[in-house]
């Protein structure tokens, strides 16, 4: 990323070990503390990318980077309205794994799922950021899609776990009017 022009920002909080939906470093770094969504203090901000995803939703960076073994990249950028992206590892990692600390890649089966992807405030940005990750031309991993043909949308109304709230009335209707727009 600092190859093509990207200025480090800084180091954001995870959680300890990694291991964590919250976004508490508490007990591994001196000063630490609690990542909380920027959105809703009283909410998460999903982890393990708990910080990237916190700055990037609240607009103190343009992009993040986070790696994801189990969620690292997407649980934060859905828990704070955001997009991010875990490349595909298979045959080959898309974007290299080299120097990802600690070092996962050294036990095997982590080696198959462990990957560094995006986050974006914008999905129009995901493919920029992508392609230069993975040391590809800049429109690489652009395509231009036509929503008006084949379109097919599969959505939830509900899904009732104990982490998230359930989907207000509101929220609901919206889903709806989208879903009768397309269609029609």
């Amino acid at each position: 990323m600092k190859d093509a022009g990207a200025i480090l920002i800084g180091i954001t909080a995870m959680p300890n070990l990694g291991l964590s939906w919250a976004g508490d470093d508490t007990a591994c770094v001196p000063n630490g503390g609690t990542v909380n969504n920027p959105h809703d203090s009283r909410r998460i901000p999903g982890g393990s990318s708990s910080g990237e995803g916190a700055i990037v939703s609240s607009a103190g960076s343009l992009m993040g980077i986070g790696n994801d073994i189990g969620g690292s990249v997407r649980v934060p950028s859905s828990m704070n309205g955001i997009f991010g992206l875990k490349p595909t590892n298979y045959p080959n990692h898309t974007v290299p794994v080299e120097g990802i600390v600690p070092n996962f890649a050294a036990y095997q089966p982590a080696k198959d799922m462990l990957t560094n992807g995006p986050l974006v405030r914008y999905a129009t940005d995901l493919h920029l950021v992508l392609s230069v990750m993975a040391n590809q031309p800049v429109d690489y991993y652009y395509k231009e899609v036509d929503f008006s043909k084949d379109l097919k949308l599969y959505y939830l109304e509900d899904l009732e776990i104990l982490i998230c709230e359930k989907l207000h009335d509101e929220q609901r209707d919206q889903v709806r009017k989208v879903n009768l727009n397309l269609i029609e």
